[in-house]
């Protein structure tokens, strides 16, 4: 999978909306669906930020399966 679908698929796990996700990284929710449809490629900054929020390690946003590493996901306040 792809850095986008492994971002969807962890904050879809997470149960946040791109609403709400991009309000606690504090970027345009604009942003993120260029993120989510790999139109555009966070710094490593952002990268370590998104996985940081999302509770899993910044690889796992880069794995090819990331319902492996799903399990430590954390749940987030909901959408």
């Amino acid at each position: 999978m792809t850095f986008g679908q492994n971002l969807r698929y962890y904050r879809r796990a997470c149960g946040y909306s791109q609403a709400r996700l991009a309000a606690l990284l504090y970027v345009d929710r604009s942003a993120l669906s260029h993120y989510e449809r790999d139109r555009v490629q966070p710094s490593i900054r952002r990268t370590l930020q998104i996985a940081r929020v999302l509770g899993v390690e910044m690889e796992a946003l880069f794995d090819e399966r990331p319902e492996a590493a799903a399990a430590g996901v954390k749940r987030g306040n909901g959408r």
